[in-house]
């Protein structure tokens, strides 16, 4: 029985507590539609502009794309001629090319392995340290 009734009083207390959140609800409703008129007006505004600022630019953009494809496909062609009327020099240019990045590379790179290609490099004077000491 006298859980009945705290199960009783319970329900009234939630019954009271959503009635009054109700009213508050329609009560903010009203001040934010009343008073803030102003602010929800500039919020859409500012809104709507920057969907407009969007859809502009994304029609810019596609534009310039569209545009750059076409320049690359036009400077692909014409690579293209100048390598099919001197390929000897173009095929020089490359070899050469990879000659020096290859020579680079190996220049970095050497320096971290000793003569025969394994582990760190040592300079000559660690090299004359470790020959100059006594074998055990």
């Amino acid at each position: 029985m006298k859980n009945q009734i705290k199960s009783d009083k319970l329900q009234q207390a939630l019954d009271l507590l959503n009635e009054a959140a109700v009213e508050k609800r329609d009560a903010l409703r009203g001040l934010f539609n009343h008073k803030y008129t102003n602010a929800r007006h500039l919020f859409f505004h500012t809104v709507r502009q920057g969907q407009k600022a969007v859809r502009k630019n994304r029609i810019r953009f596609i534009r310039t794309v569209k545009l750059g494809a076409r320049d690359v496909a036009g400077k692909a062609k014409e690579w293209d001629q100048k390598v099919h009327e001197h390929p000897w020099i173009y095929m020089g240019v490359v070899a050469m090319s990879s000659m020096v990045l290859g020579a680079m590379m190996h220049h970095r790179t050497g320096n971290r392995h000793n003569r025969n290609g394994h582990g760190p490099a040592q300079n000559d004077a660690e090299i004359n340290k470790e020959h100059s000491q006594p074998h055990e």
